[in-house]
């Protein structure tokens, strides 16, 4: 029994060391079409450029600016493309202050 937990140890912390590896970082211009407040703040965006959509991406746990977005409004976020065993992938993050920008904008009418 204590050779079994031995290997079943073994085989969870032989995995602790594998990390995805960030390949590309790139700053692009995102459209937000669609908006998920208000207590945990998500977006959705589409690349402008490819018209990839990328969802829930993560804002804050709360942001009293988030009426001031704007569907359809354009921000830059930076993509990063990951490499791992199973191929590469691109996760779109959202900027810790983009809620403080937010703040800076009009009231919408």
């Amino acid at each position: 029994m204590k050779y079994l937990i031995l290997i079943i140890s073994a085989l969870f912390l032989s995995g602790c060391g594998l990390k995805d590896k960030v390949v590309d970082i790139k700053d692009k211009m995102y459209e937000v079409v669609e908006i998920n407040p208000p207590r945990n703040f998500y977006i959705t965006v589409k690349d402008v450029e490819t018209g990839e959509i990328y969802k829930d991406l993560y804002v804050s746990k709360r942001c009293s600016s988030w009426k001031k977005l704007e569907k359809g409004s354009q921000w830059a976020f930076r993509e990063f493309t990951y490499e791992n065993k199973k191929g590469t992938y691109k996760k779109v993050e959202v900027d810790s202050t983009f809620c403080e920008k937010l703040k800076d904008l009009p009231e919408k009418e």
